[in-house]
């Protein structure tokens, strides 16, 4: 699960941003409809990046689960097991 990345700066404001790659057109189009809400996915990590994976070593291949903003999980699971 990826809950944000820390800033290099102590003191300074973290950043819930997740930067990742798509290279599944429907995968892409759940992400565009899920804008602004809470989203489980299910991602590959690659050591490199490759022009044809996109700009990130993270690569997304699965749209798990949608929420609201105001209705996330805070169980820590990141999927049922």
């Amino acid at each position: 699960m990826q809950e944000g990345f820390q800033s290099p700066t102590a003191g300074a404001l973290q950043s819930n941003e997740f930067r990742f790659s798509v290279i599944d057109e429907s995968v892409a189009q759940q992400l565009e409809r899920a804008s602004g809400k809470f989203v489980e996915l299910r991602y590959k990590e690659y050591n490199g990046m490759l022009p044809w994976r996109g700009a990130s070593n993270f690569v997304v291949t699965e749209v798990l689960e949608v929420k609201d903003p105001g209705k996330a999980s805070t169980s820590g699971v990141p999927f049922d097991q």
